[in-house]
């Protein structure tokens, strides 16, 4: 039975309340003796509560299962500067450090300011290092700060690890919004490349290993990346992405159910002749030269 704090849980003691993935404890950010938030579990069986952090103010501010159970990542802000750490449940010591997540920014190629964040491996040098861009779906979703399961475990192969907010993203306010409309393959596109680019500049990437990995959206994305900057990217896949913009538009059901759906996407996607018609030729020119991997993924 599902504890009664899940669904009315105490905001003064009991705040980021989460069932373990075998579904034994019931985990949450609460106060210890000096008021500061901690990270504790209860035991689903004998309503035993333990408290596994220890750190210094400001605390815990945020926490993710590992889907074993044996861990849970969480952040820890007690040195000044957020940082993620891996808490084995059993012992409740740390047991390895998380790679830092380092937000950054930067100057688009027409002036915009754009924002995202940059994973490097722990204990190896930034220089030179494969480079994984992931591009959120949406597209008007967002990264975030914090821990990112894909991201730590491809920094933990070696690998630099950039997302990137582009144009459209959300909260960073309606303007930024705007100037995203009918800008697929476009400015938005650009903001992904401008983005490597300043990665590459800094010789924290090598230019000839880098690959680019989406989800919706972002799986348009790293097609129209292979498409439209083929010598940039080694590899890519894609993942329940759209491969035809006409048809993504033009198919949507005609029910009142979708329809202000339709016409979002229609004001948002660009015309079909100027995007789709314009580089047919550089998709077969370049399709036997980069690796591409599709996934249906849960849904088409």
């Amino acid at each position: 039975m599902i504890p009664r704090e899940v669904f009315f849980p105490k905001p003064a003691t009991m705040q980021s309340l989460r069932l373990s993935p075998d579904g034994q404890l019931l985990s949450y950010i609460g106060p210890d003796e000096a008021d500061t938030p901690q990270l504790w579990v209860r035991d689903l069986g004998d309503g035993s509560n333990r408290q596994l952090t220890h750190v210094a103010p400001p605390g815990v501010t945020s926490y993710v299962w590992a889907e074993n159970t044996r861990f849970v990542c969480h952040e820890r802000r007690d040195d000044g500067n957020p940082r993620l750490v891996g808490l084995e449940l059993v012992s409740g010591t740390e047991r390895f450090p998380l790679a830092h997540v380092k937000p950054i920014s930067f100057e688009a190629r027409d002036g915009v300011r754009i924002h995202g964040y940059l994973t490097l491996p722990v204990g190896v040098p930034a220089r030179k290092l494969p480079l994984v861009v992931w591009v959120h779906g949406g597209p008007y979703l967002r990264d975030a700060w914090g821990y990112d399961r894909i991201g730590q475990l491809f920094v933990n192969r070696g690998y630099a690890f950039l997302r990137i907010n582009f144009r459209g993203s959300r909260g960073f306010g309606r303007q930024f919004k705007l100037i995203s409309f009918k800008q697929w393959g476009g400015t938005m596109q650009n903001d992904i490349i401008d983005g490597v680019e300043w990665v590459v500049r800094r010789g924290i990437a090598d230019p000839t290993r880098m690959a680019i990995i989406g989800h919706s959206y972002g799986g348009y994305v790293a097609l129209a990346a292979l498409t439209l900057t083929p010598d940039l990217f080694a590899c890519g896949a894609a993942s329940s992405t759209t491969t035809n913009l006409m048809a993504f538009v033009s198919r949507f059901p005609k029910t009142p159910a979708v329809n202000s759906y339709r016409k979002r996407e229609k004001r948002c996607v660009p015309e079909f002749p100027r995007i789709w018609n314009r580089d047919i030729a550089t998709v077969n020119a370049h399709a036997h030269t980069t690796q591409l991997t599709f996934s249906p993924g849960p849904w088409r």
